[in-house]
């Protein structure tokens, strides 16, 4: 298993679903999994039984035992490049013990990849309701960015459109339809009625979204755990923007084997202003004081989701630091309270498009954060992620980075006109660094509306 450089715990014992509607096996897979015919399966048509021993996952499941790399798995490649990490590592490390998850590599091994258990990891995105815009989501996963792109495709007739994930990105890594398509998941019994029956051998629900804490479906589905006697065998990773945390959720967290609040936030102050608008620092920072009283070892988890790209790139250690400082307070973090995702899509917001004269900075910024943090020194592991970061950065720029400059300044200023914000106050050296890139290059201007 060690040897194999394919293989990943996550299709024998998960299924990963989108707002959409569409699975997958798990949320770094760069696709959906597909019919014979080439359609996705859908929550709204197919039922889970099907989708699990569907020829697709199947087919997955083989070529992995087969030691082939997949290149739709290609972001967890490239991590083991750089760090000799990632998501396909650690599932190995968590799950490969696991007596279900050992079976289930047997048995699809003699018996062309089927998989007779039931996925033990349930990773569910019901829905794109959120109330916010952040600036790296697209409309599919957020309710609010898609009545933005409508309303600016209207008001940039021509210039956009209406359909597309976000503003100038053509990508269709998680959809092929119209936003306007999107399932109502309230009204899918089906689909439920096989969660439910899932739960006596679910170990981990994952609830993502849109804004999971808006969405009743994931309330509801909490209680039929705690009711039934489930949640006590179940550990629950929460995914929110802390704008709204209720206090049910908090209770709810209390009769679970493990709950784990996961808290997006990607810059303190005017950045997490910036990047996640319209959410206000104040209120996110104080739902996070709020949930970390309530932090129990071995039964209440707490940490920062933090998505590293071009908007904070040169600030994102405040974050770090700010947490440094909440870990002098009780109770304390007993586990890694940050995890750092490398933004790759859409490609105009990569940091691999930082202009060459800002990357000394960041780097020395990263590593003046890193040689004083109390936390990696007594956290193994926590400080992994900061050489990818760096070898990033070490990188030289890509051979579209005309093109993604281009659209990185485009996509900023049109937003920053839209929302009444200014790049150039948030990250006066950012802003002035890809200014200085756009003229050097000769990117033509756009017209950009008030």
């Amino acid at each position: 298993m060690a040897k194999n450089p394919s293989i990943c715990a996550y299709p024998f014992m998960q299924l990963s679903t989108v707002p959409a509607g569409f699975f997958r096996p798990c949320c770094y897979y760069s696709d959906m999994l597909t019919h014979q015919n080439g359609t996705n399966f859908s929550v709204t048509s197919d039922r889970i039984a099907t989708v699990w021993n569907s020829d697709d996952l199947r087919n997955i499941r083989k070529k992995m035992l087969n030691g082939e790399k997949l290149p739709k798995c290609s972001q967890c490649y490239s991590e083991e490049l750089a760090s000799e990490t990632s998501l396909r590592l650690r599932s190995l490390k968590d799950w490969s013990d696991h007596p279900v998850v050992h079976a289930a590599f047997v048995e699809a091994e003699k018996n062309e990849g089927h998989v007779s258990s039931n996925p033990l990891y349930l990773e569910l995105k019901p829905g794109n309701l959120c109330n916010l815009k952040c600036r790296m989501c697209n409309q599919f996963d957020s309710s609010s960015v898609a009545a933005e792109i409508k309303e600016l495709s209207k008001k940039y007739e021509g210039l956009i459109a209406k359909d597309d994930p976000r503003l100038f990105d053509k990508s269709a890594l998680e959809v092929d339809f119209s936003v306007d398509q999107m399932p109502n998941w309230s009204q899918i019994p089906e689909f439920w009625d096989d969660i439910a029956k899932l739960l006596p051998s679910v170990e981990q629900l994952s609830f993502a979204g849109g804004e999971p804490t808006l969405l009743p479906e994931v309330q509801r589905l909490l209680e039929i755990c705690v009711k039934e006697g489930y949640a006590k065998n179940i550990c629950v990773y929460l995914s929110s923007n802390f704008t709204r945390l209720n206090n049910d959720f908090i209770e709810l967290s209390k009769h679970f084997r493990l709950f784990e609040f996961i808290a997006s936030i990607d810059g303190t102050s005017a950045v997490q202003e910036y990047i996640r608008h319209p959410s206000r620092w104040p209120t996110v920072a104080e739902n996070f004081r709020r949930v970390k009283e309530h932090v129990r070892p071995h039964q209440t988890k707490l940490l920062v989701n933090l998505t590293l790209q071009m908007y904070n790139i040169m600030s994102f250690t405040d974050v770090l630091y700010w947490i440094e400082d909440l870990a002098k307070e009780k109770p304390a973090f007993f586990q890694h309270p940050y995890a750092i995702n490398v933004l790759y899509f859409p490609r105009y917001l990569s940091i691999d498009i930082l202009p060459q004269s800002l990357r000394p900075l960041a780097a020395s910024r990263i590593d003046a954060y890193v040689k004083q943090s109390k936390l990696i020194k007594t956290m193994p592991g926590l400080g992994d992620r900061f050489e990818l970061i760096q070898q990033q950065l070490r990188q030289p720029l890509p051979g579209d980075y005309r093109e993604r400059i281009q659209d990185f300044w485009n996509y900023t200023r049109m937003l920053d006109s839209q929302r009444k914000q200014s790049l150039a106050n948030v990250e006066p050296a950012l802003y002035a660094a890809v200014a200085s890139e756009v003229n050097r290059l000769e990117i033509p201007d756009f017209p950009v509306l008030p």
